[in-house]
């Protein structure tokens, strides 16, 4: 997938789109220049007098990054630029995310912003849709597990034959769902045959590097999760498939760079020897996995050290 630049660049007076934005302060300045390019006398000054806010270079401050919104300052800017009532709530979840200090608050605000209701099938944004389907397969471990899933020997792309292969719980209305999602992002691919396969070897997303990595931080967290219900899996079977390992290492924090590169070159030299590609002649996949490499700071970082102070 890929979210082209000029979705928010270049608009014409008839399609700057609010909804086709996640960054509020690049809509005002679009907005600003818009109204500039229309009406020659537009200026800071008329923009909050009608607004409502007392300061006539307000807007300038928050277009730079200067100034925030605030609760009340939002309904202002709205008032101001002419937005209803789903534009506004839009526009306040926008401003949100946008000034959010923490991931957690932006993986909040990305959610709801998601979620947004459009009041007609043609007022809807393309951003908004495909962004919420990039944020599910990020949600849940089986998105990505069934994907794989086609390539396998005995798939069948029935929700029920995969509700019933996936060894954690998803129901058939999951898989429906999943199967469809996967469709809509372009990761699946019908053949000329009419079989499910994968479009790419890889799993690519194209949105702004901010909001991708709020969403491959949720995918891990959903792996994580899965893996620690597997590890209190104490049958027999379980301990034949599983298989965990870790090394604890003191190293100086200069070398880190070159440890991610060596852990990311070990995945991708596993994904290029063991998946098995319908075309490479060899017997098919019979079975998913998920592999996790976790590289974790056990300590504080030398720029942090906590002192313990004596009584």
């Amino acid at each position: 997938m890929k979210f082209p630049d000029e979705i928010t660049k270049n608009q014409s007076s008839d399609d700057l789109n609010l909804f086709n934005y996640f960054d509020y302060r690049e809509y005002l300045r679009d907005f600003y220049q818009l109204k500039k390019s229309k009406t020659g006398n537009y200026s800071f000054a008329v923009f909050s007098l009608r607004a409502g806010v007392k300061s006539p270079n307000y807007l300038k401050l928050v277009m730079d990054g200067k100034r925030n919104l605030t609760g009340e300052k939002i309904q202002a800017f709205a008032n101001g630029l002419g937005l209803n009532e789903l534009e506004t709530t839009f526009l306040e979840n926008l401003v949100l995310f946008t000034q959010a200090k923490t991931a957690a608050q932006r993986q909040v605000y990305l959610a709801r912003l998601s979620r947004t209701q459009f009041p007609t099938p043609e007022a809807n944004s393309k951003l908004v849709r495909e962004i919420r389907d990039e944020w599910d397969f990020y949600s849940n471990w089986y998105h990505a597990a069934i994907r794989e899933m086609v390539e396998m020997e005995d798939f069948e792309a029935t929700p029920r034959s995969i509700a019933a292969k996936l060894k954690w719980q998803v129901s058939v209305k999951e898989a429906a769902a999943s199967l469809e999602l996967l469709k809509r992002l372009g990761f699946l691919i019908t053949d000329e045959n009419g079989r499910l396969k994968q479009k790419e070897s890889y799993v690519r997303y194209g949105t702004r590097r901010d909001i991708a990595n709020l969403m491959v931080r949720r995918f891990h967290r959903a792996t994580a999760k899965l893996a620690t219900e597997c590890l209190e899996d104490d049958s027999e079977q379980a301990h034949e498939e599983r298989h965990f390992v870790g090394v604890t290492l003191g190293v100086n924090r200069k070398t880190l760079p070159q440890i991610k590169a060596r852990l990311n070159e070990y995945l991708r030299a596993l994904n290029a020897e063991f998946t098995i590609r319908p075309d490479s002649g060899e017997p098919l996949a019979d079975q998913v996995y998920q592999i996790n490499l976790q590289l974790v700071p056990l300590t504080h970082s030398p720029s942090k050290k906590k002192v313990k102070k004596e009584k």
